[in-house]
């Protein structure tokens, strides 16, 4: 499961709070797949996502 982060390591990895996630995500602006009852995100997506973000 490497490849994949659940939402409180994405929320981790991206320094927002797992609400935030959660909303990108209803927003389909962040892909996410169901894994049973778990929703995950594949890494190479949030790497995407975080090279798309502008620079602080």
């Amino acid at each position: 499961m490497a490849n994949f982060l659940n939402v409180p390591q994405a929320a981790d990895r991206l320094g927002v709070s797992i609400r935030m996630i959660r909303k990108l995500i209803a927003a389909r602006q962040l892909p996410a797949r169901k894994i049973g009852r778990c929703v995950r995100i594949a890494v190479a997506e949030l790497e995407r996502f975080e090279s798309a973000l502008p620079v602080r």
